[in-house]
């Protein structure tokens, strides 16, 4: 992605006077990239615990053989345990937002029981890692939330909901820095395009830190900006 174009896309999404269109047009532009034969193979940023790569499960490290790791409600030693993974698990899936605390860095895990988290310091990368996966992506100012899974879409705002045709992950050539989903309703086109940068999205309202950046673009031509997440 070129400075050029990863700074407009940085003031469409947090400067308020930019207009809606400068979020489409960008998003656009990302397609294009994602489509062109000649587009230029970029590497994506090392995973490191400040931004974990959402495509790799997780193995549960450094928890004693008579002992299990607490998946937390709130990244807080002391929150609600919803459940429980037993020492040397694998396949863990983590969505990719983390939050700090003090010295401490929590990750959000994905699990039977619902989502959750863990201290980092005891999940390390496994295998395999996916190319495909149900996302979640949220936004404020307004509200608004969409999730994707088994080929839907299922869109809220405090006042509707809307469901619709939810195409493939599809990842920008050569990078696993960002991807698109194409949407329909009908005959009408839409699509979340998610882009990872070296600095967290964060939704302004909260300490939690999200792997990618989104711009939905709706069937119904609306355009909102906000972030996402891995959701299975």
């Amino acid at each position: 992605m070129s400075s050029v174009f990863a700074g407009a896309l940085y003031r469409a999404i947090h400067l308020p006077a930019v207009r809606p269109g400068m979020l489409a047009l960008c998003a656009a532009a990302m397609l294009a990239v994602s489509a062109s034969p000649g587009a230029a193979e970029t590497a994506a940023p090392a995973p490191t615990p400040d931004m974990p790569d959402v495509s790799r499960r997780q193995m549960v490290i450094n928890v004693a053989k008579d002992d299990v790791l607490n998946v937390r409600a709130q990244p807080d030693a002391s929150a609600e345990i919803i459940t429980t993974l037993p020492p040397y698990s694998r396949n863990v899936i983590i969505a990719g937002t983390r939050h700090e605390s003090g010295k401490e860095i929590w990750w959000q895990v994905v699990t039977p029981a619902g989502t959750g988290w863990v201290n980092a310091r005891y999940l390390a990368p496994d295998e395999p890692s996916d190319t495909s996966f149900p996302v979640r992506c949220t936004g404020t100012e307004p509200f608004w939330n969409i999730t994707t899974a088994n080929g839907e879409a299922q869109f809220s705002t405090p006042d509707s909901q809307s469901e619709w045709t939810a195409g493939q992950m599809e990842w920008a050539r050569g990078s696993m820095n960002a991807f698109i989903i194409r949407l329909k309703k009908g005959d009408a086109p839409g699509q979340i395009t998610a882009f990872r940068t070296g600095n967290a999205c964060s939704d302004g309202m909260s300490d939690t830190a999200f792997p990618f950046h989104g711009v939905l673009t709706g069937p119904d031509g609306s355009v909102y900006s906000g972030c996402c997440q891995r959701g299975g």
